[in-house]
């Protein structure tokens, strides 16, 4: 009776819940337990209303299941349970997650704890599966609320989006605005090896000469290749076969695909045995602006494998906005594209433009809880995958160092500060909720760790902890940030954070430095305002700046609440910068620019200077060229259409009190060679002369060390390669003044739409009626001395033509003076080395003096009778007579060539006539 109570109760109750935006715990109450009463029901789940900390709650036997509101939890029934908090039995909708009890007719995932058993009580009807320990279900709402809600050991449903879409739709690499080229250039052996990189969707192209050697197999692997994967493996990967934006951050690494058709987690030991550290994850589903389970999976997963990293794209629903949450239906905020990115163990990633700025389709912050979502941004201007991607390998080369002084992987929390302390503001001053902590700086992080800037501790519950740190003379600034693996927290959870750690610095003066903190009041208005020094009680990282510090010893404080529900793990990272500091970032010595010889580029350096500045080039004779006037130094960029020349060059930039010469950089663009001969034992390769190149390297791609070797160093514009493999890959590198340019894109011959020597020769009456037209199409003219026509039915020389008339493509003739009727040609190919091609003997018709013909003759029953005639331009009838009189065929026919099937014609003879204006002909026909 009390079951259909409850299930009449939930029904009756439904409609008032679709329109709240969130359910408050009211709406979970049934009744209240006299507190007297102590003996929960192990059955049975209940809300309680606690005073002070939370770990006393645990201590006293509460299994805490979901967080509802500040000192409000549902809690399992435990008949040991002591506490003088306010107890009350609870219907089912608890179990809902926000959002949930908003739709109709859904797929819905379960968290149990006991899923095997729940498959089999859960009706067919609802389809049930498992994935990954979750059970997921298709039904209507009001059928899930009264068949699947009571279910005891069902703790969680939740109406999440599983459907992943990828998040960008163009391949747009460039490593100079992260200065990923400066790690490149300075640290040369940092390139990902030895570190195990996933890509979490469909299936990259194995095949793809960017990631040769590297790629290995996995157990969850989704079948279909995808161009997406593979350019977000080639971003965070490739080692730039192909060409250079054809490589990637970590060109070393070890790959691995995983499937993304379920958005959950792999298996914790697939991670384990194949040692994945970090996992790319470029792609959406929905705006969920809540923590769901799939978010809880990821969370719970960095907490038992701390070193292990997650990068998701925040999304490009910038424009958007959240349907539920404290944030719903405010425009531009709170959109990122699935819930799983609202975790807060893992890095969730926006874009930013070569300009600084964040573009506006890109999905933006809070959390659904007010924590800083995105965390950072790295370069992309079409989508947050890219970006992700390139925050994956930068990740990867960042784990590589720490590992290489350590000889460990680093946990989450020291990858996350180390960022937190070296990105740079580009948006306004401290975190914001569009670019997070600011544009990743991948060398300032790789320093970072060189230089040990990182402390880790423990702190347990009500503890603190104290280090201290020396500021030097002339520091412009200071960025000390913490940070630490929080705790899993359960799905539905009004807030993430469940150990808040505190962090203060304190200056040898006595004064004390707050963390940045943002106002997260649910307003367009006020999420975009600065943020200001206070104290964080919701993200489980701190950010704490300071400008020109003065020297000396200061502290840094790191505090645990008395709420802590365990010792907790931290780390803390921070980033000194000098006073007047300048060091370029691109050109470095030997970069092109621009970057991939053909698009505009930006100088690129990092500096304090507040000063403004002049640009000049130097060119290889000395000689300065203005380039511009640079406003504030302490932008570090400047934007630059290169010259079309091939030169070496420096920059100057010079300031009212110095100058600051940049390395010797590389101005060219790439050549674009083509296979024009394509021969069973060779191919012939060539490209345009450029002015200012003096010589051409041909590198082949070697299958067996998957990479590319020289095979011809002192070639002009063409070049030969023999077929000792099918269809050879091949690339360019042009030289000036023994220095390489930048190379071409690869050509993979198999691609490329080119015959032999001789691709086509063929004879067609001309359109003036002059003679017949003889087309030599060639390939290529190098090599060939001369080409010669000749009729074959009188050994006649038609036409000679010399190499310096021959083009590649088609060359004309014609032999003005045809016999009436059929005429046959061949070609011959004179090379210079005296080879002889010769072509297939090919014919046509010509008639002048005599109106045309019909053939052949005798033909047979069902064969094609051609009609060959002048050409004329009125009608004129063909008509095929009997010897009685009887017209068998009649019909109009077609100037020059015609074709009639004589299908139903008896063996016979017969009279055929054409009769017009301008062309009569009569004549007896045999059909046999």
């Amino acid at each position: 009776m009390k079951d259909v109570f409850l299930h009449v109760f939930l029904i009756l109750t439904i409609s008032g819940m679709l329109s709240a935006q969130n359910i408050s715990h009211e709406k979970f109450v049934v009744r209240k337990i006299n507190t007297d009463f102590n003996y929960l029901n192990p059955d049975k789940y209940y809300l309680i209303k606690y005073k002070g900390a939370e770990g006393l709650v645990l201590q006293n036997g509460g299994d805490i299941v979901r967080r509802v509101s500040p000192g409000v939890a549902i809690i399992k029934g435990n008949a040991s349970f002591k506490s003088d908090a306010e107890v009350w039995a609870v219907n089912d909708l608890w179990k809902f997650a926000p959002g949930a009890l908003k739709t109709g007719n859904n797929e819905f995932i379960i968290k149990s704890n006991d899923p095997q058993m729940v498959l089999q009580i859960i009706p067919d009807t609802y389809s049930p599966k498992i994935i990954n320990g979750f059970i997921y279900i298709k039904g209507e709402l009001s059928s899930v609320i009264t068949d699947i809600a009571p279910i005891k050991e069902v703790f969680y449903i939740g109406a999440e989006s599983l459907r992943p879409k990828e998040e960008s739709a163009v391949l747009d690499l460039n490593l100079r605005p992260n200065h990923v080229n400066v790690v490149h250039k300075l640290y040369p052996e940092l390139s990902g090896e030895g570190i195990n990189l996933s890509i979490h969707e469909e299936k990259f192209d194995y095949d793809d000469i960017d990631f040769s050697g590297r790629v290995n197999e996995f157990p969850n692997v989704n079948e279909s290749t995808s161009r997406h994967a593979t350019e977000m493996a080639t971003i965070a990967a490739g080692n730039g076969n192909s060409f250079v934006t054809g490589r990637g951050v970590a060109p070393g690494v070890s790959l691995f695909s995983s499937d993304f058709s379920d958005i959950v987690p792999d298996r914790i030991e697939d991670y384990q045995n194949y040692e994945i550290s970090v996992q790319n994850h470029s792609f959406g589903t929905e705006i969920e602006s809540f923590y769901g389970a799939i978010a809880e999976e990821y969370d719970k997963l960095v907490d038992s494998l701390p070193g292990l990293i997650h990068v998701f794209s925040s999304g490009n629903s910038g424009f958007s906005s959240a349907s539920e949450g404290d944030y719903a239906n405010i425009q531009g905020a709170a959109n990122l594209t699935g819930n799983y990115k609202q975790a807060k163990n893992v890095l969730t990633i926006g874009s930013i433009d070569t300009t600084g700025v964040v573009p506006s389709f890109v999905s933006k912050g809070p959390a659904y809880d007010g924590r800083i979502k995105p965390e950072f941004v790295t370069y992309s201007n079409v989508g947050s995958s890219n970006s992700a991607a390139l925050m994956s390998g930068i990740v990867v080369l960042l784990q590589q160092k720490f590992k290489e002084i350590h000889n460990q992987l680093p946990d989450f929390s020291v990858i996350k500060s180390v960022l937190m302390a070296t990105s740079k503001d580009e948006l306004q001053q401290g975190p914001d909720y569009s670019s997070g902590y600011g544009s990743v700086n991948a060398i300032e992080a790789i320093r970072c760790i060189e230089n040990d800037n990182i402390i880790s501790g423990l702190l347990s519950p009500g503890e603190s902890n104290e280090y201290s740190i020396t500021i030097p003379e002339n520091t412009n600034e200071l960025k000390l940030a913490l940070s630490w693996v929080d705790p899993p927290i359960n799905a539905g959870s009004f807030k993430a954070l469940i150990n808040d750690l505190d962090v203060k610095l304190q200056s040898p003066n006595g004064d004390i430095i707050l963390p940045w903190v943002i106002d997260a009041t649910p307003t367009a208005d006020i999420l975009t305002i600065n943020a200001t020094r206070g104290v964080d009680n919701v993200n489980n990282g701190e950010l704490i700046t300071m400008v020109n510090p003065p020297a000396g010893i200061y502290k840094i404080k790191i505090s645990s609440a008395s709420s802590l529900v365990s010792s907790q793990d931290f780390s803390v990272a921070w980033k000194i910068t000098k006073d007047n500091s300048f060091e370029w970032y691109a050109p470095l010595y030997h970069e092109n620019m621009p970057y991939n010889g053909e698009t505009p580029s930006y100088f690129r350096w990092n500096s304090t200077i507040k000063s403004s500045g002049t640009l000049f080039i130097r060119w290889k004779d000395g000689k300065e060229q203005l380039i511009g006037q640079v406003d504030d130094v302490s932008s570090g960029k400047y934007w630059w259409v290169a010259p079309d020349t091939f030169a070496t060059a420096q920059a100057i930039l010079k300031t009212p009190n110095d100058e600051y010469i940049s390395d010797e950089f590389i101005i060219s663009r790439p050549v674009r060679p083509r296979v024009v001969v394509s021969c069973s034992d060779s191919l012939i390769v060539s490209w345009n002369k450029l002015v200012g190149l003096e010589s051409y390297e041909l590198q082949l791609f070697d299958e067996s060390s998957k990479r590319f070797k020289s095979v011809n160093t002192d070639i002009d514009t063409f070049a030969v390669i023999p077929q000792t493999v099918t269809f050879p890959i091949f690339r360019i590198i042009p030289s000036f003044n023994n220095i390489e340019a930048i190379s071409s894109l690869t050509v993979f011959s198999e691609f490329q739409q080119a015959s032999c020597f001789l691709s086509s020769f063929f004879a067609q009456r001309s359109v003036e009626e002059k003679g017949i037209d003889l087309i030599v199409g060639l390939g290529s003219s190098l090599g060939i001395e001369k080409v010669e026509v000749y009729r074959t039915d009188d050994n006649l020389l038609v036409a000679e033509i010399n190499n310096a008339n021959l083009i590649s493509g088609n060359n004309f003739v014609l032999d003005p003076n045809p016999t009436e009727g059929i005429n046959s040609y061949q070609c011959k190919v004179i090379f210079e080395n005296g080879e002889i091609l010769l072509s297939q003997i090919v014919s046509e018709y010509f008639y002048s003096d005599t109106p045309g013909q019909v053939f052949p003759n005798p033909v047979s029953n069902g064969e094609e009778l051609k009609i060959f005639t002048r050409k004329f331009n009125s009608i004129h009838i063909f008509s095929l007579i009997s010897l009685d009189g009887r017209v068998l065929v009649e019909r109009s026919i077609y100037p020059e060539k015609d074709f009639i099937k004589l299908n139903k014609v008896k063996q016979g003879v017969y009279v055929y006539k054409i009769i017009g204006e301008e062309i009569n002909i009569t004549g007896k026909l045999i059909v046999y």
